[in-house]
């Protein structure tokens, strides 16, 4: 943020699943794509699941289980007026 002036900065958040089966033995882990866009620029991070589970407040075994019991859910949080 430079100076006085304001800034507007979107981020968006990708989601891959390479499979949604619930009930395997694996400890599953966050791996995070996060795009961060200001008015200039763009820039791509990565974030693990340590960071992630910070920011979601949950497991990536919890965060599957909501995706496999609420599969619609992102496209309804995308269709909430900002």
């Amino acid at each position: 943020m430079e100076g006085d002036k304001p800034t507007t900065v979107l981020c968006t958040v990708f989601c891959n699943f390479n499979n949604y089966s619930v009930t395997t033995s694996s400890k599953r882990l966050f791996r995070l794509l996060i795009s961060i866009a200001t008015d200039t620029k763009v820039k791509v991070v990565i974030c693990f699941d340590r960071a992630d589970r910070v920011l979601f407040g949950c497991s990536a075994d919890d965060f599957l289980h909501f995706v496999c019991i609420h599969p619609f859910a992102a496209m309804t949080a995308s269709k909430i007026p900002q």
